[in-house]
């Protein structure tokens, strides 16, 4: 039987999201130890980048759910999780 989804569109959302979280968990953890040692005196700053790693770490979310989307199959489906992949 064929395959009915775009298979290279799947493996690059799929191997795209997981790579950011192997990129932006660590540096959550590191930037999360900077904040306890550092936090009273640079809240803002770390505050700022601890936004921006929950921001990314969303997006990641986001191109996994558009992997499985493209998985799927149905058509409808395949289409929004293209353009959600193509956003994120």
């Amino acid at each position: 039987m064929a395959e009915d989804y775009p298979t290279a569109a799947y493996w690059l959302l799929l191997i795209g999201g997981i790579l950011e979280f192997l990129v932006w968990i660590p540096l959550g953890i590191l930037w999360g130890a900077s904040f306890l040692y550092y936090g009273y005196y640079n809240w803002w700053y770390n505050l700022c980048f601890i936004g921006v790693i929950v921001w990314f770490l969303i997006w990641a979310i986001l191109m996994i759910v558009a992997a499985v989307w493209v998985k799927t199959g149905d058509p409808a489906k395949v289409h929004k999780g293209a353009v959600l992949g193509l956003i994120a």
